[in-house]
C-alpha cells in the first residue's frame, strides 16, 4: 500500500514496545469467575419469579415455590418492586438469577454484585459498582452507557441523545447497546464468545472475560495526537478506510504517517495506545508479508474478535486487499506480525 511518505526501516520505538509489555502485562491478569458460594449466604423465598436480571422487565426463568431456602450469592438495587429496589441473585435449580428481597422471608447477608452474568440487562437509569464503590456503570436515560469515577467519565458507548435504550450482557458474549426500537447502535464485537461476563473492577476497569479478557474500557481511554481531516491518504488505499473507520468509533483522525507497517510505531510515538493481542474498535496493523500483505504492510478495521480453542480470532474490514477501492472482509488469526492501534472512547 503506497503513501505519501515513506520512512526508512527500523526498530518498534521504546513507545511502542512500553506499549505491548502493558497490553502483555494486562493479558497475564488470571481470570476468576463471578462471585459465587464461598460469599454467599441462604434465603427463603415465599414464592416468586426468578427472572433474568434484577427488573421486572427480564423474562423469568423459574418460578421459586413458597418457603424454599436457595443460595444467596450477591445483591443490588435495581428494578423497582414490592416496595424495594432491592434484588438477589440466587440459585434455583442449578440456574443462578434474581428475585425480588421483597419476596424472600429470610434476608440473607451478601456482597455486592458488581458484575453482569449472561442474558443480564441494565436499563435506563440503572447502575453497576465496583465492589469498593468507587467506580459505576451507568446506562444513562439520554441513551449513553458511561464508565465513572469520582472525578468524572472515562469511558462510553458514545451513543448519546436517545431515550429508553438498554445495555444487554447477551449469551453469546456480545455486550450491545439497544435503542429503544430494539435496533443495536453499539457493541463490544465479541459475539460467538458464550459465558462470557463482565466486570465492573474496583482497579478502575470494566472487563468483558472470556477464556481471555475480550473488551476493557482502559484499551479505550487514552488520546493522542490527532489530525482534522484524512488527506494523507488517497480513497482506495487500506489506510484510507482505516482512517475513517477510526474516526467513526472515535470521532477523531489520528496523526499517522508513513507506509501501513509502521502505524503501530507512529501510533505509540503520538501518545496512542497500541496493544500486541487483539481487540475490538481497533486498527490491526501487518508487518510486511503478514496474512497476506505485501512489502508495505496492511492495516485494517477490527469489528469483532473471538477466542476460539486454537487461538484468537479477529474479523476486519479492509479496503484494497482484493483490489484497488475494493471493501472486503474476513476472519484470520492473530499471530506475530500483527498490533493493535486502540480508538479511545469517551
Amino acid at each position: 500500500m503506497t503513501t505519501t511518505q515513506r520512512f526508512a526501516p527500523r526498530s518498534l520505538s521504546a513507545a511502542l514496545l512500553a506499549a505491548l509489555v502493558m497490553a502483555a502485562a494486562f493479558w497475564a491478569i488470571p481470570l476468576t469467575g463471578p462471585a459465587g458460594a464461598a460469599s454467599g449466604d441462604y434465603g427463603t423465598v415465599g414464592g416468586a419469579n426468578q427472572r433474568w436480571c434484577p427488573d421486572t422487565r427480564c423474562g423469568v426463568r423459574n418460578y421459586i415455590p413458597s418457603g424454599t431456602s436457595v443460595p444467596v450469592w450477591c445483591w443490588r438495587d435495581a428494578g423497582w418492586a414490592l416496595g424495594t429496589p432491592r434484588w438477589f441473585r440466587v440459585r434455583y435449580n442449578g440456574v443462578d438469577a434474581w428475585v425480588n428481597a421483597g419476596t424472600m422471608t429470610r434476608q440473607p447477608s451478601v456482597p455486592y454484585c458488581s458484575d453482569m452474568r449472561p442474558g443480564e440487562v441494565l436499563f435506563a437509569g440503572q447502575t453497576v459498582w465496583s465492589g469498593n464503590g468507587a467506580y459505576r456503570l451507568t446506562m444513562q436515560t439520554d441513551g449513553n452507557a458511561v464508565m465513572y469515577s469520582g472525578s468524572g467519565a472515562m469511558w462510553s458507548t458514545r451513543t448519546c441523545c436517545q431515550s429508553g435504550a438498554r445495555l444487554a450482557m447477551q449469551t453469546d458474549g456480545n455486550l450491545v447497546v439497544y435503542n429503544s426500537g430494539g435496533g443495536a447502535v453499539w457493541s463490544s464485537g465479541t459475539y460467538g464468545n458464550p459465558g462470557a461476563w463482565l466486570a465492573v473492577q474496583s482497579d478502575s476497569n470494566m472487563v468483558l472475560y472470556g477464556r481471555v479478557p475480550l473488551y476493557a474500557s482502559n484499551w479505550y481511554r487514552t488520546w493522542g495526537t490527532t489530525r482534522s481531516y484524512n488527506g494523507a491518504y488517497d480513497r482506495g488505499q487500506c489506510t484510507y478506510w482505516a482512517y475513517e473507520r477510526f474516526r467513526q468509533s472515535s470521532g477523531v483522525y489520528p496523526a499517522l504517517f508513513g507506509d501501513a507497517h509502521y502505524w503501530n510505531d507512529s501510533a505509540a510515538a503520538r501518545g496512542w495506545r497500541v496493544l500486541g493481542s487483539p481487540a475490538t474498535h481497533s486498527i490491526v496493523v501487518f508487518e510486511p508479508y503478514v496474512q497476506g500483505s505485501g512489502a508495505l504492510g496492511h492495516v485494517a478495521w477490527v469489528d469483532m474478535f473471538q477466542a476460539r480453542s486454537d487461538g484468537l480470532w479477529i474479523h476486519i474490514t479492509e479496503m484494497n486487499f482484493r483490489g484497488w477501492g475494493v471493501v472486503s472482509d474476513r476472519w484470520i488469526r492473530h499471530g506475530s506480525g500483527m498490533s493493535y492501534v486502540m480508538a479511545p472512547s469517551l
